[in-house]
């Protein structure tokens, strides 16, 4: 069974992943990652120069490729759980955890990299409200995890560990 990582931009997927991957010997796959070394360009550009259904259709497509292994970790992009198929692929072999962060929360770990980074949020005159706005939609999607951890007040290690051992109770 895979251990599948949802959440909001900023929620520390990515992070986390890597770290529950190496407490449990998984391999990882970032979905954003694997798409921009498909590509050959960064998630912001393929947005600007591809559109967004573009995107998705190669998060899609590197949901597919992720799936198809048997004990990984896999970080999602944000959006990806909304999409219905993504959510069977994701879902069919996965227990899924829901990162869960405060808007406040997440931009403020967004601004530490760059928002130029996050496509969605370019261009926004008010940042924390186009998150909590992302937030609002996609959560009935989130709230469908196996496990949810709150991650404002938790560090990478310890919400791997909590990942780790409530995996281990349910394998």
């Amino acid at each position: 069974m895979n251990i599948v990582l949802i959440g909001m931009m900023g929620s520390g997927k990515s992070a986390v992943g890597k770290k529950v991957a190496e407490r449990l010997r998984r391999a990882f796959y970032d979905i954003d990652a694997l798409i921009e070394k498909e590509e050959g360009q960064t998630i912001a550009q393929i947005f600007a120069q591809k559109g967004e259904p573009a995107f998705r259709n190669l998060e899609k497509k590197m949901i597919e490729q992720a799936t198809r292994n048997d004990g990984s970790v896999i970080a999602t992009g944000g959006g990806a759980p909304c999409d219905k198929e993504n959510w069977e692929l994701l879902s069919r072999n996965g227990f899924i955890v829901w990162l869960k962060a405060s808007p406040v929360k997440l931009l403020e770990r967004i601004k530490k990299k760059s928002l130029s980074a996050r496509p969605l949020l370019v261009d926004q005159r008010d940042p924390l409200q186009t998150i909590t706005d992302l937030l609002k939609k996609r959560e009935p999607f989130y709230a469908k995890a196996q496990q949810t951890i709150e991650t404002d007040r938790s560090d990478i290690n310890e919400i791997a560990e909590k990942i780790a051992m409530e995996f281990s109770k349910q394998s």
